[in-house]
């Protein structure tokens, strides 16, 4: 289903998201955008560790083993973690939607390995009222049930915890300890997952990538230009991004509010939707056509078209689409079914 003009959400992720299944892990670059304004990862790691370790580009590839090199320079590696991130930003609309996809408070499966506590602030403007359950690891739920909103890597609001950070800290929540591991497991066993603000860089892909085996069920919205990354492991790549726009991350954030409006409209929303589209007729745009084709998988979607839809060209764009095949088939399935 396309949600933007470059960018489409696959029909097994769309699928999972309206079965239940869906688990959204969100990274750095969800709280990177106004208000929020956190930095990603390289650039906390290179303000807390500079000037005691000078910064080399190597180092990007290992921002864990950088920060465990500096606290081992004895650079109180927690301590200004804190400090840079405690900035009193607010979260970002991306947050809400990101939440919002799920469209209930009791179906909401969200693990970030972010320290701010943007998700649980958006989780009270997207569900008033609601009360949503949170974890801090290491102290988190049988992954089989989890519901919520879990801190992997520990949270700001818990200065007790201790933030993974370092090298170190990855190998106990993922390997000796294996905390982090375990838990994800069995969150991901038999659910789809979209990754949200990650690259393959980033420590904790790394650190996942060699703890659990892939499932074929893995997602990643990526910027078009590391659209080539994840094929090895089998992460499917969901891109967006246009050549030379100046922001970059316009159809990202149009979309997955666009995404939001579809997994949370009203039976009364999407009627008055597709009554309008048809209206005009048969679609000349990209996401009114994918808007049409996703309605006439439902129910209650075909009734309203076959309903409303009238004359040749509705006809011709029906069977173009290949929406009358199970008709002329000499088995006789349903194209519906």
């Amino acid at each position: 289903m396309r949600v933007a003009d470059s960018l489409e959400i696959p029909d097994e992720l769309e699928r999972a998201r309206a079965a239940g299944e869906l688990v959204v892990f969100a990274g750095a670059g969800v709280s990177m955008g106004a208000p929020a304004n956190l930095p990603s990862f390289v650039r906390l790691a290179r303000e807390i560790a500079v000037p005691k370790v000078p910064w080399k580009p190597i180092y990007a590839k290992g921002l864990d083993m950088y920060l465990g090199r500096a606290e081992r320079e004895n650079v109180d590696v927690q301590a200004r973690a804190r400090r840079i991130l405690d900035v009193g930003g607010a979260h970002t609309p991306l947050h809400e939607d990101l939440l919002g996809l799920f469209g209930t408070a009791d179906r909401v499966r969200l693990i970030t390995t972010n320290f701010d506590t943007h998700f649980a602030s958006a989780a009270a403007q997207v569900f008033p009222g609601e009360r949503m359950p949170e974890y801090v690891g290491p102290a988190l739920p049988p992954g089989q049930g989890f519901r919520g909103i879990a801190q992997l890597h520990g949270s700001l609001d818990r200065p007790e915890s201790r933030l993974v950070l370092t090298d170190g800290d990855f190998a106990a929540a993922y390997m000796a300890e294996g905390w982090a591991a375990r838990f994800l497991a069995r969150v991901f066993a038999d659910r789809a997952v979209l990754f949200v603000g990650y690259s393959l860089s980033d420590p904790i892909m790394r650190y996942l990538l060699h703890a659990l085996p892939p499932t074929g069920r893995w997602f990643a919205l990526w910027h078009r230009s590391a659209a080539g990354q994840g094929a090895e492991h089998r992460i499917h790549p969901v891109t967006f991004g246009k050549p030379r726009a100046r922001d970059r991350y316009r159809d990202l954030n149009d979309g997955l509010k666009r995404w939001r409006w579809y997994a949370t409209a009203r039976a009364v929303d999407h009627d008055r939707e597709l009554r309008r589209l048809v209206a005009l007729g048969p679609p000349s745009s990209p996401l009114d056509a994918d808007y049409l084709r996703a309605r006439l998988l439902t129910n209650e979607g075909r009734e309203v078209f076959w309903e409303v839809a009238r004359g040749d060209r509705w006809f011709d764009w029906v069977a173009s689409e290949g929406l009358l095949d199970g008709l002329v088939d000499p088995r006789g399935r349903d194209p519906y079914a």
